[in-house]
């Protein structure tokens, strides 16, 4: 199972690196904002039921133009060309890139790696908060194929006991089924994750996104600017019901 998680890593780690432009956008560009226009929109859903609207309440509808775009039954195709300039239903998927595959040593101190240091087998998040900082180094090496940066990441795992014991008590049996378990959640975990980042919501966006480009239009730039206006009136919305519940 730890081969089997270590393939699963490797592939997330070419598939997050072949995006990464794109994530990095939508991580500075359009997420702060989508993130702030929600919170004030939970403000306001709050005020509002301070002031006696009992619908106001039901804040799981709170939506923003980003959700729109991606919510196929608010947003029809008539709406996203009119708005976007978007016209047929984008691609639903992230291709996994065109690569040359590991070479055997590569894969082997990789899988040594994953199987020492994955997030995924921390014991706690702050453990897994530093092997993910660990990880992103090992990840880059793979993707690079470097096999020499590979070694010696996996060096540091050299002298820790791989021995069975002379004698095999109940404890550690119960350890190796511990170990085992977690190694399966782990295995689940990650090709989830994979699925998730060639079919969820940003592999739909990043299909927009591309299609918006083929027409020579920056779509995140038009989503941003759509989010900070829909933001600007939200907050003076938000400011005029902090007032009135002052009184």
């Amino acid at each position: 199972m730890e081969r089997e998680l270590a393939e699963y890593s490797g592939q997330y780690a070419e598939l997050y690196h072949s995006v990464a432009p794109f994530l990095a956008r939508f991580h500075t560009e359009l997420q702060p904002y989508h993130e702030k226009l929600l919170e004030v929109r939970r403000e306001i859903a709050d005020l509002r039921f301070l002031q006696g609207d009992r619908t106001a309440s039901h804040a799981s509808k709170l939506d923003s133009p980003l959700t729109r775009l991606l919510d196929e039954d608010n947003l029809s195709v008539e709406e996203q060309f009119k708005r976007y300039g978007l016209g047929k239903m984008a691609p639903r998927i992230i291709e996994m890139p065109d690569t040359d595959p590991p070479s055997d040593l590569v894969m082997d101190l990789y899988t040594k790696i994953v199987a020492n240091a994955h997030p995924l087998l921390a014991s706690s998040l702050k453990e897994a908060d530093k092997r993910r900082k660990y990880m992103k180094r090992a990840d880059h090496a793979y993707i690079k194929r470097d096999a020499k940066a590979l070694r010696k990441m996996a060096t540091t795992f050299d002298k820790r006991p791989t021995n069975l014991p002379a004698l095999v008590d109940d404890g550690y049996i119960e350890e190796l089924r511990e170990r085992n378990a977690k190694l399966e959640e782990a295995v689940s975990e990650a090709s989830g994750q994979i699925f998730e980042l060639q079919h969820g919501e940003l592999a739909r966006l990043k299909g927009y996104v591309d299609q918006a480009k083929d027409q020579r239009h920056d779509l995140i730039d038009e989503l941003r600017e759509d989010l900070k206006r829909v933001l600007k009136k939200a907050v003076v919305e938000r400011d005029e019901l902090r007032k009135k519940t002052r009184k």
